[in-house]
């Protein structure tokens, strides 16, 4: 959103560093389709999670990224029609 500079250039990297370390909280929400058949597996999927994060569904903790290479699939379980709440945590 353009709102922190390219930290890459010149000295923003200093010049922004009280935002690098602070905590980041991410947040989305997303509705399950109902299914077709009663063996219906959902997966919520991460690709490139930088290290450190917690990642939780409807206030339950899932998990924990540990490198930013990996892939992280957390199997969940949600109910067709419910909203469900994803949050993702770096903590400063």
């Amino acid at each position: 959103n353009n709102m922190i500079p390219e930290p890459l250039v010149d000295t923003n990297w200093i010049t922004w560093s009280q935002h690098w370390w602070k905590e980041w909280i991410y947040t989305g929400s997303f509705v399950v389709p109902p299914s077709p058949g009663p063996t219906q597996q959902f997966l919520l999927v991460f690709d490139g999670c930088k290290d450190g994060a917690t990642v939780s569904l409807n206030g339950a903790v899932l998990g924990n990224t540990t490198n930013q290479f990996l892939r992280y699939v957390f199997d969940i379980s949600v109910h067709p029609g419910v909203v469900n709440n994803v949050t993702v945590v770096f903590p400063a």
